[in-house]
Order: structure tokens, then sequence, then C-alpha cells
């Protein structure tokens, strides 16, 4: 009888022993290996939020910039995200239609960041529009009325006048002359005044990322002005 208790005895502990050492199929913790990033932007793009997605899946939303803020991941600011290791593709998408594109590298145990910027958006813009009426207004320049310095665009009833408001002192452009006319809503072309005392046109061709941001070659990135 104590031979038969003993023989239970010990089975039923190495039942126990086999189902407590069995390993489970998907363990994570703390020491799975990750990088960081942090996606940022330090100015108003023109851009609203900005869907951030890396290899597929959303990550988050960039709903702030930042123009002078120090960006690290101790800093809790725009969006951080954390992958594997390794090469991830980024795609981050904002509600005015404006796109990035690229492959971002993740580091083991570091934290790096990376700025989405007017220079950095994908080349291949979208259809032209039809009308570019509205004001345009030259990034990082302020519109305050005429005699202020920077460029502007003026399209006005839908034809495309683009004028260059110059502070009086200078010998450039004075509000009210024409610096490019006729836009051309086919092959998004503009008429360009390259020479204003022999009164001659050349064409600069214009980019759209959005139906608020446009890039003309050779004269920088444009921001429709809105009330």
């Amino acid at each position: 009888m104590k031979k038969i208790l003993l023989f239970t005895t010990l089975l039923f502990s190495c039942i126990l022993l086999m189902q407590c050492s069995k390993t489970p199929t998907s363990v994570v913790t703390d020491d799975t290996p990750s990088g960081a990033v942090v996606f940022y932007t330090r100015s108003n793009l023109g851009a609203g939020k900005i869907d951030v997605y890396i290899d597929s899946t959303k990550m988050g939303q960039i709903t702030k910039y930042y123009p002078d803020a120090p960006i690290t991941c101790d800093a809790g600011l725009s969006l951080t995200v954390e992958q594997a290791p390794g090469t991830h593709k980024l795609r981050a998408v904002s509600e005015t239609g404006i796109e990035w594109t690229k492959d971002i590298e993740f580091l083991e145990g570091q934290c790096t960041n990376y700025e989405l910027t007017e220079h950095n958006i994908d080349t291949t813009g979208i259809i032209c529009l039809t009308t570019m009426y509205g004001t345009w207004i030259l990034q990082n320049e302020t519109y305050t009325g005429k005699g202020t310095n920077g460029m502007i665009v003026k399209c006005e009833n839908g034809v495309g006048t683009i004028t260059y408001v110059q502070d009086n002192n200078t010998n450039k452009y004075k509000a009210g002359d024409v610096l490019w006319k006729d836009y051309y809503s086919d092959d998004c072309m503009l008429n360009f005044l390259s020479s204003k005392s022999l009164n001659l046109y050349s064409y600069r061709t214009v980019k759209f990322y959005s139906n608020n941001h446009m890039r003309i070659s050779g004269g920088g990135d444009f921001y429709r002005k809105t009330e």
C-alpha cells in the first residue's frame, strides 16, 4: 500500500513539474530590443494634423508644431514611435493632402528625431488646381500689407496675377508690379516676367502639394492665406 501511495505521489509531482516548466509561445519583456524616433514639425506647413504610419500601420498623429522647443524623447512633445531596430518605411499624410515617405532607421537603445519640413515633402505633387484664386504667402514671410518685405502671390478673378511687395527704399519690384501673370492650369505653368524693362516673359512650373500649398520653381514654397 505504501509503495502504491509513493508511486502515485511521485507521478503527480512529475506531472506538476512538466506543466510548470512549459515555455510560453509568446513573451514580451522590457528586454526586447527597440529603438525610438520622435516625429515633429517646427512650422505650420499648411498641413493641419498629420497621421504617421510605420510599415503601413498608423502609429499616431502630429497635432502641434514646435518652433523652438528641444525635441527629445524625454521632452514628451510631438509623436514618439518605438520599433524593432532596423529600417522601416515612414509614410506621413496631412489633412490637406501633403505626404512624406522615407526609409527611417531605428537604432537599438537610442532615440533620434525626424523633422517633417517643406523640403522633404514628396515631390510628386497633386493635380494642377483649376484656379489659384486667393492670396499666397511665401514660407516664413509675414504679410501685413503694402510696403512689407516679402513675395506675395495675388490671384484675382480666377486668372492669376502675382505681385511682389517690397520696401520702397529698395530698387526691387514695388507693390503692384507684375512679377508673374497668366496661370495655365492644363500644365501647371506661370508666365514669368524675366525682364521688366524689356517686358519679356518666360515660364515657371508650379507644383501643388495641397489646395493651400504650392511650390514655384526658383521661387520657393507658398501657402494660401486663410481669413
